[in-house]
């Protein structure tokens, strides 16, 4: 689902969320937005006995509640990816893991155009 709710003036939609079937996990849910004041860049993760969390915008790491401090600068890996690009390092992943990103945006956009399940 995505939609614009007109609490910004922007011409898009300002939020998504996908609810994902993934081969190697039995549920992945995705949400992103632009209504957020302050900034969120979160990763939540359940496994069988861990809930882990990442917040990339608060450098922290917390697993099933207990936090460290993890110090990060927000752009530090948009920078990164781009000086190892420059200098012709190994790419940050392999052609197939990229083609596989692009296959999911590309499923995730028809989905949401015809709000229908679809499969990659």
């Amino acid at each position: 689902m995505a939609a614009a709710s007109g609490a910004r003036d922007i011409d898009v939609d300002d939020h998504l969320d996908l609810l994902l079937d993934m081969q190697r996990a039995p549920s992945v849910h995705v949400h992103m937005d632009y209504l957020d004041r302050q900034g969120v860049r979160r990763i939540r993760v359940n496994v069988d006995d861990d809930t882990i969390e990442a917040d990339l915008v608060g450098g922290r790491l917390a697993v099933n509640g207990k936090a460290r401090e993890i110090p990060s600068e927000r752009d530090q890996t948009y920078r990164d990816m781009h000086v190892a690009a420059m200098r012709g390092a190994q790419p940050a992943c392999s052609l197939p893991e990229a083609l596989g990103v692009m296959h999911l945006i590309d499923a995730s956009e028809r989905a949401l155009r015809s709000k229908t399940w679809v499969s990659p």
